[in-house]
């Protein structure tokens, strides 16, 4: 909290820019609101971004959710979930240097093409992982498989397409203003954050429907 919070508060006190209290701007209702997000649709290179950001978004969710079962339900192994937790966002975190050095050397989708496939090789790791029974744990080998799988090298390797899509995000802003003459950058980042919540949501609901039909 008290790192979002002083990022707001620099960013706010640092960026200079002419008022916009004067401005008019049109009335803005729900029609008008959504005509918004249509028109930003019509762009191309925004729906190239929107399909990237989407499966990347239900891939995630969809391993997140299956994960917090497996872990709770079939290894019996709820206790070590948050080491799991906690390695992954150090591992996600390690590969931020890289991705970053691969974007400034290579260009934007560069650290996707070249991190994305250890998240690969974690999900082929996790294919190795037994269940435990309903009366015990699973045992030490799967633990260690499923933090090697998912909690190091899933997570290293899934940040090489995180790091694309916030890399390129902001030039959606530049060449839709090259088409439209608008500064829309509200809409295109308040429209993907929205997707990105819906499809967290409906995965969930989606793998939970998955496993009570199991």
């Amino acid at each position: 909290s008290v790192v979002f919070s002083v990022a707001v508060f620099a960013t706010f006190k640092t960026v200079k820019e002419p008022s916009s209290l004067n401005d008019v701007h049109p009335k803005l209702d729900l029609r008008s609101a959504i005509d918004e997000y249509v028109q930003v649709f019509r762009n191309k290179s925004f729906r190239d971004y929107f399909a990237l950001s989407f499966f990347w978004q239900m891939a995630r969710s969809f391993f997140s959710t299956t994960s917090v079962y497996f872990i709770t339900y079939l290894a019996n192994a709820y206790s070590y979930y948050p080491l799991f937790n906690a390695l992954a966002g150090v591992f996600e975190s390690l590969a931020f240097p890289l991705n970053y050095a691969l974007t400034i050397k290579k260009g934007k989708s560069k650290c996707g093409a070249i991190v994305t496939p250890i998240m690969i090789i974690g999900l082929g790791v996790l294919f190795f992982v037994k269940a435990g029974t309903k009366d015990g744990a699973a045992g030490i080998l799967p633990v260690v498989l499923l933090i090697l799988g998912g909690a190091v090298l899933y997570p290293f390797g899934m940040s090489g397409m995180g790091f694309v899509g916030n890399n390129v995000l902001p030039d959606l802003t530049d060449i839709d203003e090259l088409i439209t003459g608008r500064r829309r950058e509200g809409v295109i980042s308040t429209f993907n954050t929205m997707i990105k919540q819906i499809v967290q949501g409906v995965m969930t609901f989606a793998v939970g429907l998955m496993l009570s039909g199991f």
